[in-house]
């Protein structure tokens, strides 16, 4: 006889479902079986019994997990064979064993021998065994990249999970594959991804050659959950196993939804005649609510409420004593319908129900808190401090125009005499592209764009306000974020967001100070000064003429009118008055701004009229030593460039005329072996998530080492300090003591004194990137990475701060980033003769630096790498080959001895150098285990050092 068997095939582009349907002549029949799956819309792991958070095996997974198959799988690779530790049938048959494959695959096939490539295709692939389930596209090549299992509940409801923890698709990303014992479902679960992962994978099943079943996207389905290490934001596809003929349907999809209705269509069955549909609302009991009827695998549900979440169950009728189990509930809700006065500011822990995701868009919105996760854009916190807004995140994968669509509810304004809409908007970065609202007050049919703006608006939140005077009572707003210009060549610098969407009732006339802009230091000597600012027009009302004012410490009024203007709602008036502030002593002043007659009538509004800000007048200027923080890592390739184009551009200043500090970090690969925890808590603290990537003052500029130039340099040597800062340095042993002094020259407060012990050279951390010496490479702050609070600080009076720090135990070379050394026992300085102190003040709230140095050495150290003969060897212990780096030996005769331990001299080469510096290998590969001396020779200079030979 025939049996009819339905293969489903997703167009992903497309986004159709088609069906073929192929006649099979068999010899008896079985009842059909077809598995179907479904996202899971509620956020978190199945069951909820897998409560473990996601981090890398060894540096934060729970220990109790076991790898099966390790890191570094530079080829792909098969794990071993494992024994499933629950009953467990997959495609109605029960297995016992599987393996797994670095590129993401599991098959329960396990006498299979190729392995599935990394770059995975669509279903079915002759590349992939039978009996096999997926998420194929992954690849386990990264020195954190483990495949790890553990079973999770009692006997009788257990789960076997299969977890790649930190795989590599972009840049790291978690997924999991879990068999579930007795339901026979399976998982694939989307847990964890970093923000420059972009996951394009191929998941679900493969039966044989003819048969395979992929997730919607496949094979470029991207990541749905975000960074966040806690099942929280994980999401997960459930896969089902059917006997049946009459299928449930499955793969449920909602749209066209608005305040009283909806769609929802499904994938049904081949042998359907009817679907039995029933609604009601969240949580309703099945058989109390509203049932339906239809024939084809949809249904549009009319009449509903607004603001209302409903639940669905629907089952495939095949015959009069035919039909399926129930598949549900499938929820959904109507739009909103909110009454104004509104305000969303985001600050609940799930994205607003009432704001809707668009469906006609490339990507969505994000709800996000501290900052985005690229580096150079985005806000750093929510226009309060400690809230959430949304966001666009413009990082790869995305590319220039792609969009972001979210509605706002219907909000009803008839209670408003004018209403205004007013929000903030935070568009900070090198290829930001366009913010757009558009308004409807016909139920969505057409739209009226009311604000755009485009490109960089600097790195604060921006108040933005709109009238909404033409539309009628109840308006729904689209809010449309795109994607700009690739400025870097290598990431979409263009994060858009957003904060306290608000309705509220507007007036004609009302003008809100937003800003002081004169500096906020000033030297007496450069009086008289100019008082600027900036105006934002919050009425509904265009100004054509106004007074500015201001006052100094509360006291007489300084008015300048000004007409003949065209200043708009929403626009942002910037002035500088024509009538200068003229102080006669240094100190604090009070700088209060506002603007009155608007129009010739009074402000509507009085409360936001008026902004303030305190600056600080200084008896004298000092010379600012600006300092360049740089974040590298032996292991980065283009940080060979970065470094490089510093030296340059610092080849052009004395060595006195600024400061630079290296933090070696942990990252791309294993990272550098001389990362700490506190150059971690620097790249924390100016949010740096690439390298190569350099800080100068704080906050006066921030990009990739390859772009810093002289002029930023000049720029910032150029500004004005007000601090004079000095500092001495002496060495004895391990311990290093230091002083600092302060000699302010206006009053200060809450700033910090920070201070880094650093090494000039060292050679042991090189990496994969081909460098092998490092300059300036942080070894400790002192007294640590939160530095030294400095309360307040009074012109003319000189403060004296004493440090010490004594490293302690022996030299340690870290195995990698992911072992840093431990402070309280060891250390990783090669050279104690060769270490300096670099201190800076900060003021922490702003980031900016008001003054560096770096501390001279006072006591008499016979060397000094920078100034004197001196020498290092490099690796030690060595094997092969000891490379000694010297310096001080200009065109002269220098002559290298090693003595062993009873006083023989093993080995002795001489040259000439042909420059004050440079390098000289020694071959070492006849010498046997043991320590020796080193001896370098010139004229009368006599220097040595110990090597151990280790081979």
């Amino acid at each position: 006889m025939y049996i009819f068997i339905e293969i489903f095939i997703e167009n992903y582009h497309m986004k159709k479902i088609f069906t073929f349907t192929i006649a099979l002549l068999i010899l008896s029949i079985t009842c059909f079986s077809q598995y179907t799956y479904s996202l899971i819309q509620t956020p978190g792991n199945p069951g909820g019994l897998n409560n473990d958070n996601e981090y890398p095996f060894g540096s934060g997974l729970d220990p109790s997990w076991t790898v099966i198959l390790g890191p570094n799988q530079s080829t792909p690779s098969w794990s071993s064979t494992e024994t499933i530790p629950v009953n467990f049938n997959f495609n109605g048959l029960p297995v016992t064993q599987y393996k797994v494959s670095s590129t993401g695959v599991l098959t329960f096939e396990t006498s299979t021998i190729l392995v599935p490539g990394a770059g995975n295709a669509s279903l079915p692939d002759p590349a992939i065994p039978n009996n096999s389930i997926m998420v194929w596209g992954i690849e386990g090549t990264g020195s954190n990249d483990n495949i790890c299992t553990k079973t999770f509940g009692s006997p009788g409801s257990q789960q076997h999970w299969i977890f790649f923890t930190s795989y590599t698709a972009g840049s790291w990303s978690y997924w999991s594959i879990v068999l579930e014992e007795s339901s026979n479902k399976f998982y694939i679960v989307d847990q964890r991804h970093g923000a420059s992962a972009a996951p394009l994978v191929t998941a679900g099943l493969q039966i044989n050659s003819s048969s395979a079943l992929m997730i919607a996207g496949s094979p470029q389905l991207g990541n749905l959950a975000g960074s966040d290490p806690t099942p929280a934001d994980n999401r997960y596809y459930e896969f089902n196993f059917n006997t049946a003929s009459c299928i449930s349907p499955y793969s449920f999809v909602t749209s066209n939804r608005t305040i009283n209705s909806a769609d929802l269509s499904w994938v049904g069955s081949p042998t359907a005649i009817n679907y039995n549909i029933e609604l009601g609302n969240t949580g309703f009991s099945q058989g109390s609510g509203t049932f339906y009827s239809n024939t084809n695998p949809s249904y549009s549900f009319t009449g509903l409420t607004p603001s209302q979440f409903y639940d669905v169950y629907v089952q495939t009728v095949c015959d009069t004593t035919d039909s399926s189990s129930w598949s549900g509930p499938i929820t959904f809700s109507t739009l909103c319908v909110e009454n104004a006065p509104y305000l969303e500011n985001f600050d609940n822990s799930a994205f607003p129900v009432c704001f809707v995701q668009g469906t006609n868009d490339i990507f969505d919105w994000t709800l996000d808190a501290n900052g985005t996760p690229s580096t150079s854009t985005g806000p750093s916190d929510d226009v309060t401090g400690g809230g959430n807004y949304i966001y666009i995140e413009a990082s790869s994968p995305r590319v220039t125009g792609d969009s972001a669509i979210i509605f706002s509810p219907y909000i009803d304004k008839s209670s408003l005499n004018s209403a205004k809409l007013t929000f903030y908007s935070h568009m900070y970065g090198a290829s930001i592209g366009t913010l757009r609202i558009e308004a409807s007050d016909d139920g969505g049919n057409s739209y009226s764009t009311i604000f755009s703006k485009s490109g960089d608006q600097g790195d604060q939140w921006n108040y933005e306000t709109v009238c909404l005077g033409t539309f009628s009572d109840t308006v729904i707003f689209k809010v449309t974020a795109s994607v700009g210009a690739n400025a870097s060549g290598t990431q979409w610098y263009g994060d858009i967001a957003i904060d306290n969407f608000e309705i509220s009732e507007g007036v004609a006339l009302d003008v809100a100070g937003i800003s002081v802009t004169t500096d906020p230091i000033l030297a007496i000597s450069n009086a008289p000064f100019t008082i600027s600012g900036d105006l934002n027009n919050i009425g509904c009302n265009t100004l054509t003429s106004m007074d500015i004012n201001y006052s100094i410490d509360g006291g007489a009024t300084v008015t300048m009118p000004v007409n003949n203007i065209n200043f708009s709602t929403g626009d942002i008036y910037t002035f500088n008055h024509s009538t200068s502030w003229n102080p006669t002593s240094s100190g604090t002043y009070n700088v209060e701004i506002w603007a009155s007659n608007l129009n010739g009538s009074n402000d509507m509004d009085l409360s936001n009229d008026r902004v303030n800000k305190n600056i600080i007048v200084a008896s004298a200027l000092a010379q600012r030593r600006p300092i360049m923080e740089s974040f590298t890592s032996s292991t980065c390739g283009p940080c060979v460039a970065g470094n490089t184009n510093v030296a340059s551009v610092l080849s052009n200043y004395s060595d006195n005329q600024y400061s630079i500090l290296k933090y070696q970090m942990s990252w791309p690969g294993a990272g550098d072996p001389y990362y700490t925890d506190e150059g971690g808590d620097r790249r924390i603290y100016y949010g740096v998530n690439s390298v190569p990537n350099l800080v100068l003052d704080g906050n006066s500029w921030q990009g990739n080492s390859s772009a810093l130039t002289t002029q930023l340099v000049d720029d910032a040597i150029a500004t004005p300090s007000f601090i004079n800062l000095s500092s001495n340095y002496s060495i004895g042993g391990q311990t290093i003591d230091f002083t600092v002094d302060i000699d302010p020259l206006a009053d200060f407060s809450n700033l910090t004194l920070y201070a880094a012990i650093f090494e000039y050279i060292t050679f042991n951390n090189y990496g994969t990137n081909g460098e092998i010496e490092f300059n300036y490479v942080m070894k400790k702050m002192v007294p640590g990475s939160s530095g030294f609070g400095i309360a307040s600080l009074q012109e003319g009076n000189q403060v004296t701060e004493n440090f010490s720090y004594t490293f302690q135990g022996n030299y340690i070379l870290p195995p990698d980033a992911n072992s840093p050394v431990n402070h309280t026992t060891q250390h990783t300085v090669e050279d104690f003769n060769n270490l300096g102190v670099i201190v800076w003040i900060q003021d922490d709230n702003s980031k900016e630096i008001l003054q560096s140095t770096t501390a001279s050495l006072v006591n008499n150290i016979d060397e000094n790498l920078i100034t004197s003969n001196n020498f290092k060897i490099f690796p030690n212990p060595a094997s092969e080959i000891a490379t000694i780096a010297y310096q001080g030996f200009d065109h002269k005769i220098v002559e290298f001895k090693i003595i062993n331990m009873i006083g023989e001299v093993v080995l002795s080469k001489s040259f000439i150098s042909p420059s004050s510096s440079g390098y000289y290998n020694l071959n070492i590969s006849h010498l046997s285990n043991g320590i020796y001396n080193i001896i370098v020779s010139s004229n009368e200079t006599f220097l040595t050092k110990q090597i151990q030979i280790l081979k």
